[in-house]
């Protein structure tokens, strides 16, 4: 299909930039219009890259969920029921069957993700004082930092060049 909506969003930055802003002379429709600009180049970015990047970030997110779930399978029992309810969600396909993953998808699979982590490190904090001394719970922690810091990286390669007039 052609054009592309990241395309069509291409070339309204182009125009607004080139008709639209050397037009405006008052400072705070000046900073509007330069906002605008960055907004536009920000969903630009969004539609070309949000897809490929929600999907690096589920699949991440899985497998540290996993990681989570495997300690906390052998963590006494304490976590017996988290370890479940990570189970569960992890054993949901990854993609739709037979249909195209639309973002709204993939969206819902994140807020379950990262919900299901929310709640594990609730859980991890919790416990704390008993098991914080543990090698084993400072690498799991670790290791949710790490995904954190991935997929913090993720969001900021799409909002960085946006607002810092980078064209694409």
């Amino acid at each position: 299909m052609r054009p592309r909506a990241d395309e069509i969003m291409a070339s309204v930055v182009a125009t607004f930039e080139e008709y639209i802003v050397p037009e405006v002379d008052e400072p705070f429709a000046q900073s509007i219009a330069l906002t605008l600009s960055n907004l536009m180049r920000l969903v630009r970015l969004r539609i070309q890259q949000e897809g490929p990047m929600l999907h690096a970030d589920n699949v991440d997110l899985r497998a540290t969920l996993a990681e989570v779930g495997s300690y906390m399978r052998g963590a006494d029992g304490r976590f017996a029921e988290l370890v479940v309810e990570i189970d569960d969600v992890l054993a949901a396909p990854n993609m739709p069957v037979d249909e195209y993953p639309t973002l709204a998808w993939m969206d819902d699979q994140a807020t379950t993700l990262r919900w299901i982590l929310q709640r594990a490190l609730e859980a991890l904090d919790a416990a704390r004082a008993d098991i914080g001394t543990n090698d084993d719970y400072a690498t799991i922690r670790q290791r949710i930092r790490q995904y954190l810091r991935r997929s913090v990286e993720r969001e900021g390669a799409v909002i960085l060049p946006a607002f810092t007039g980078e064209r694409r």
